[in-house]
């Protein structure tokens, strides 16, 4: 009985730690707008001009934004995927040793 409880409570933890690493990284998506030319993209064809719009001219400023842009979602990936890690451990560790 106690171990199927802790297995049910493990399967919860697990769920809500993927579902709040779900709506982190959603949040991290949201700034990718600022590289188009609009602030609100209402369907999917102003996007699509919005986005021809920003490689039309190709400048080195441009290059570095994209840059940028990139190396900061490879940061923020590389920091949900060591967080996930870490308390997956953490919880896999605790759960052996009987302590939740």
């Amino acid at each position: 009985m106690l171990k199927t409880k802790i297995k049910a409570f493990y399967n919860k933890c697990k769920n809500g730690i993927k579902k709040s690493v779900d709506k982190i990284a959603m949040c991290a998506m949201m700034p990718m707008g600022m590289f188009t030319a609009e602030a609100t993209v209402t369907d999917v064809d102003s996007m699509i001009t919005s986005i021809k719009g920003f490689f039309s001219d190709f400048t080195v400023d441009n290059l570095v934004k994209i840059i940028g842009g990139a190396l900061a979602l490879a940061v923020v990936l590389f920091l949900f995927w060591f967080a996930y890690r870490f308390i997956k451990r953490a919880v896999v560790k605790a759960l052996k040793k009987g302590s939740i």
